[in-house]
């Protein structure tokens, strides 16, 4: 991996390492590009449920820092497509599972 993941957390440094290991991720090759919410990375997809994955997969890995978990906050608020559970919690993780998600469906949307 390339330097630039020092911009994402031990936690998540974890999770990746864990998806390398399970085999569901064969490696991540590299920063593709680096903004203010979050780092996408250029990867190589491994096997799920002994099937292969695409060989070229990105992942956006979003920053988890308190300056701007408030306006993340804001953007997943009165998604009835979420739950609001999660949301009163106000944990940073929680909302960025949260964001994550909206993101997702909304990329969904698309295809």
């Amino acid at each position: 991996m390339m330097s630039k993941i020092k911009a994402v957390d031990q936690k998540t440094r974890i999770i990746l390492f864990k998806l390398i290991n399970s085999g569901f991720l064969a490696g991540i090759d590299g920063v593709v590009s680096e903004g203010k919410e979050a780092v996408i990375f250029k990867s190589t997809g491994g096997m799920k449920d002994e099937k292969p994955l695409p060989p070229h997969v990105i992942l956006k890995i979003f920053k988890t820092t308190m300056n701007e978990f408030r306006i993340r906050a804001k953007y997943v608020q009165g998604d009835h497509r979420l739950s609001k559970d999660i949301y009163k919690k106000q944990n940073p993780r929680k909302i960025m599972k949260l964001w994550a998600e909206k993101e997702c469906m909304n990329l969904k949307r698309y295809d």
